[in-house]
């Protein structure tokens, strides 16, 4: 076999989504690319996401947001930073590097899980000013 006789075996250009037809979507389940290879970013991947959440569920996950970022994070901050542990259980660099990433999926896991009557407060609230006043039902199944 040789180049001019046109038998050599080549590979064929493929794409990523010619590779894995239906992968390129979010947990392969869509047609649509992902925001990566697009490039149209975290937020509007996220907005896409959320277009078919009502606006008592959308004001639900924004008040378990706040709740977990302003209310619940500091006080798990404040507790992790405050810690007095000897030697071999004290934090190692990684653990105070990332830190408050951990704090944050604790936050938002345990507001998540929890069914605190401030993010009910908020989340009425924030129906109330956005004009959409509906009654507040837990959506969370």
């Amino acid at each position: 076999m040789d180049a001019s006789s046109g038998l050599i075996n080549r590979a064929p250009e493929l794409s990523p989504a010619a590779m894995a037809p239906g992968v390129a979507g979010i947990g392969g389940l869509t047609g649509r690319s992902s925001p990566v290879a697009t490039g149209t970013g975290f937020q509007s991947e996220l907005s896409r996401v959320r277009f078919g959440a009502t606006n008592e569920q959308k004001a639900r996950a924004a008040a378990e947001e706040f709740v977990a970022t302003a209310l619940v994070k500091p006080v798990l901050a404040r507790m992790r930073e405050g810690s007095q542990a000897a030697a071999p259980f004290a934090p190692g660099p990684y653990e105070k590097q990332f830190g408050p990433l951990i704090d944050n999926e604790i936050a938002k896991r345990l507001v998540q899980a929890s069914r605190f009557d401030v993010v009910d407060a908020v989340a009425r609230n924030l129906l109330k000013n956005s004009g959409r006043q509906a009654p507040m039902v837990d959506t969370r199944g």
